[in-house]
């Protein structure tokens, strides 16, 4: 059986009280023994300590990554579309300066 450092036990007015029990690993999970002591005497209780993994985060990460990519290809497209009116307008901009003369006459 192992040990736990104890962060703080709340007790509430009904008689109950809570156990908090922070940084815990799978090394922690085991069986215990709880041991009440008081006035009126000494109980003791069994409890066993499952540790659960918490959920996978792969869909999350696949979302940010979606989701950056769709950002970068949108600034992508705009650059391009912002340089493709730029190149229009300086071949406007040349096209105006230039005298068109009738070759026939």
């Amino acid at each position: 059986m192992s040990e736990l450092t104890l962060d703080s036990i709340q007790t509430y007015e009904n008689g109950t009280s809570v156990l908090n029990i922070s940084r815990v690993g799978h090394d922690t999970q085991g069986e215990y023994i709880c041991t009440g002591i008081n006035f009126a005497g000494e109980d003791q209780k069994f409890v066993r300590v499952l540790i659960l993994e918490p959920p996978t985060t792969t869909a999350a990460g696949l979302i940010i990554f979606i989701s950056t990519a769709v950002c970068f290809s949108l600034l992508l497209i705009l650059f391009l579309l912002i340089w493709k009116l730029k190149w229009q307008k300086n071949i406007i901009d040349h096209l105006a300066g230039v005298v068109f003369r009738d070759v026939g006459k």
